[in-house]
């Protein structure tokens, strides 16, 4: 879940709004590359994984879910292992915030980007829908109070959920994210470039993971979508890693290549095993 989650990020940021000549030749699943622009790649994992390492560890926790506690969970997981990724806004508030309280206090929570999407994962693996659903739209709270940071970050914790209970083929995906997400079509088929939208980013990679055969066809098609891939690729990648029809085909120089620092695979790794008792 976690470390494929983060190796999709690492993969995909080096071709993050990158142009289609690049992404042909370089995106091959040989190993990491590096983004020619943001320097980006290189086996290191973004904001994507680190805000939704922020929210494994709230739910491991146990402990009542408050506007507070949460952000007190994205500054203390941003300071103790500061990295790239975030956007100009995010980073700068995480920086400066000495607390939970400065982060809610400086952020507006006016965006409808991917950062609510991208960072749900872990709330899907809860056993009840319902609460999945209030604790999805409650984290985008926090950061994208909007219809459509709301919306992607119900689609996607929904879409984790169908996978981690085994509720249905991959088949039927997009069709029950419909019946319980309201607003978008979810089960069409996406074509195109992918922008930062979260509602974009959600159904992008719902789609990827429908049609999918194994999971290295997942990330290699998730990036040559175009766009923001190293999100799409990272949603795309936790649900993915879910489904038992879909065969980890993923090159072990993915594996191997990913960050050892101390809170590189062995760390992921260890998140994963406590994560998979949310799903029991």
């Amino acid at each position: 879940m976690l470390v494929e989650m983060a190796i999709g990020d690492a993969y995909g940021a080096a071709f993050e709004f990158m142009s289609d000549d690049f992404i042909a030749r370089e995106n091959d699943l040989s190993g990491y590359k590096r983004n020619p622009e943001t320097h980006l790649g290189d086996g290191i994992y973004t904001d994507d994984t680190q805000m939704t390492i922020a929210i494994s560890e709230h739910l491991l926790s146990g402990e009542t879910p408050t506007v507070e506690r949460l952000a007190e969970r994205f500054v203390a997981v941003f300071k103790r292992d500061e990295r790239r990724g975030y956007s100009k806004r995010v980073f700068g508030t995480l920086q400066n915030a000495r607390d939970g309280r400065d982060f809610l206090a400086a952020i507006e929570p006016i965006s409808d980007r991917s950062g609510a999407a991208m960072r749900v994962s872990p709330i899907g693996l809860l056993p009840d829908l319902h609460e999945v659903l209030e604790r999805a739209a409650f984290q985008a709270s926090l950061t994208h109070d909007t219809p459509g940071g709301r919306m992607s970050a119900c689609a996607v914790a929904t879409m984790v959920h169908y996978m981690a209970h085994g509720l249905g083929p991959r088949a039927d995906l997009g069709r029950f994210v419909e019946a319980h997400v309201a607003g978008r079509a979810w089960s069409a088929p996406w074509a195109g470039r992918v922008d930062m939208q979260g509602i974009s980013c959600a159904h992008a990679a719902l789609s990827q993971v429908q049609r999918a055969e194994t999971l290295g066809q997942l990330l290699k098609d998730a990036v040559a979508l175009g766009g923001d891939t190293d999100t799409v690729a990272a949603i795309a990648l936790f649900s993915g890693s879910l489904c038992e029809d879909l065969p980890n085909d993923l090159p072990a120089a993915l594996y191997d290549g990913l960050e050892t620092g101390p809170y590189g695979l062995a760390f992921l790794q260890g998140v994963d095993k406590h994560l998979r008792a949310l799903a029991a």
